[in-house]
């Protein structure tokens, strides 16, 4: 309690029970202090049977609803009795938020249906026979005449369409048997029958406009990599085509940039991370990272080149130390950026957090054992404030060792929400008269079980999480 009582004292207040973690607290602290988001309430007034979205802030702790043209206190309009509060939705940041699944380009493609569609110009390649399948990365995807329709690829020589179903998407009988007029994907709201319903309608006025349609189910591809091996190598092998032309010079995009790049050998320190096996490591090579050799790296370039997504700020400082880029692939730009100036201390989206909390931490240092008198303690606070900006409040510099641990503690994990993983694994505890619920969740095909733990005799735990393509 006494942590609580600090951190509502630090913070002016804010709640830090009413959050999961450390990290969620100082995103909490963060979005309440520094950064106000521009949101918006549903206001219902009963008297009108109208219902109208209006702007909220939060100032001095408080929330306010701009309301008749005047910023009111939350509170004195929920008194209201005509007036009913509903949902809150999200306006506008400064923060850029990239959606979790990427943004959905021109053509909507998957991986998966590239690779089979390489393939299938592979093996006739390879029987002696010229096939050219038009697709999302070689010209882009077919649009057919008169229609909205777009196909996955298209041979103008035999007038043939190729169409790759995912499973989810289509509405697979072989994948989702069960449920299939109640079961809905989450993007189209729709169930998995209509979807499946829209697909057979779609193939079928196809093949009536005249062409030749040529499918295949995402689950026979998957099968069909297991069982062929040549297939299997040639998508291992795959580099399917770049989006953007490839440049040297990041340095007129700001924001994520997923690339090809080529480290330099005898780095002492290399600059970019690389997820393999479970970790993140700092490499020079790709295939000496992913096999953990520890032999002297004999490897060729296109071994050793890194692919994977990072800040375009990181890449700016990997040019320098020598890498080189190969490919770009996808760019996420951010139009308008900020950074804090230490000559005039402005600019930054985290420095008032930073210093908030900066301030705190060396205050509650105490003073530096070599500041005996007056003179140097003055001196002290003088030449801190002249360095990192931050004017110290004397009869603050007291040494406090849980303030301080506090104060750090906000520092080193206000990153934490930023680096978040999706699809975390879920824990739920249940009793056994809950065995309904617990046969849904079995038998759910957008949840995925990983474990369960017998607690008592009528009490488990089950461990699962969301399917990615739900």
């Amino acid at each position: 309690m006494e942590f609580r009582e600090m951190m509502m004292e630090v913070t002016g207040g804010i709640e830090h029970f009413s959050y999961v973690t450390i990290a969620s607290v100082c995103i909490g602290i963060f979005k309440t202090l520094f950064h106000q988001q521009q949101n918006e309430l549903e206001v219902t007034d009963t008297d009108k049977e109208s219902s109208s979205w209006l702007p909220v802030k939060f100032e001095d702790g408080d929330n306010f609803v701009y309301y008749d043209s005047v910023w009111i206190p939350l509170e004195e309009i929920s008194s209201k009795g005509n007036i009913k509060l509903g949902k809150v939705r999200f306006c506008k940041s400064l923060i850029a938020a990239f959606p979790s699944t990427g943004y959905v380009p021109k053509d909507n493609y998957s991986k998966i249906s590239i690779q089979w569609l390489e393939w299938i110009m592979e093996k006739n390649k390879r029987g002696g026979n010229n096939v050219q399948i038009q697709h999302a990365l070689n010209g882009g995807e077919y649009k057919i005449p008169d229609t909205n329709y777009r196909c996955d690829g298209y041979d103008r020589v035999s007038n043939t369409i190729y169409e790759f179903y995912g499973c989810t998407f289509h509405g697979c009988t072989t994948c989702f048997p069960n449920d299939r007029s109640t079961l809905l994907h989450p993007s189209t709201k729709q169930t998995v029958e209509e979807l499946y319903t829209v697909t057979m309608k779609r193939e079928k006025e196809l093949r009536t406009r005249g062409y030749k349609v040529v499918t295949k189910w995402e689950h026979e591809f998957h099968l069909d990599m297991k069982r062929n091996d040549n297939l299997r190598t040639f998508v291992i092998g795959l580099d399917l085509h770049e989006r953007l032309n490839p440049r040297d010079n990041m340095s007129e995009y700001f924001g994520l940039a997923k690339i090809k790049i080529l480290p330099p050998r005898g780095l002492y320190h290399p600059v970019l991370p690389y997820s393999s096996n479970g970790k993140l490591k700092f490499p020079l090579c790709r295939q000496c990272a992913d096999t953990e050799s520890a032999a002297s790296c004999t490897c060729s370039d296109e071994e050793r080149s890194l692919i994977g997504t990072w800040c375009t700020p990181e890449i700016d400082i990997a040019l320098m130390k020598g890498y080189k880029i190969s490919k770009i692939y996808e760019v996420y730009h951010s139009q308008e950026s900020t950074k804090y100036n230490p000559a005039s201390r402005e600019g930054g989206l985290f420095a008032g957090y930073v210093n908030m909390f900066l301030k705190i931490k060396q205050e509650a240092s105490g003073f530096p054992t070599n500041c005996e008198t007056e003179e140097e303690k003055r001196d002290y606070i003088k030449t801190y404030e002249e360095n990192e900006g931050i004017k110290l409040d004397y009869d603050k510099i007291v040494k406090n060792k849980g303030l301080r641990s506090l104060a750090k503690l906000c520092l080193d994990s206000f990153g934490g929400k930023f680096g978040q993983r999706l699809g975390l694994k879920q824990s739920q505890f249940m009793h056994e008269s809950e065995e309904e619920y617990l046969f849904k969740i079995l038998t759910d095909p957008r949840k995925k079980l990983h474990n369960f733990h017998i607690i008592t005799k009528d009490i488990m735990r089950i461990e699962w999480n969301e399917d990615p393509l739900f």
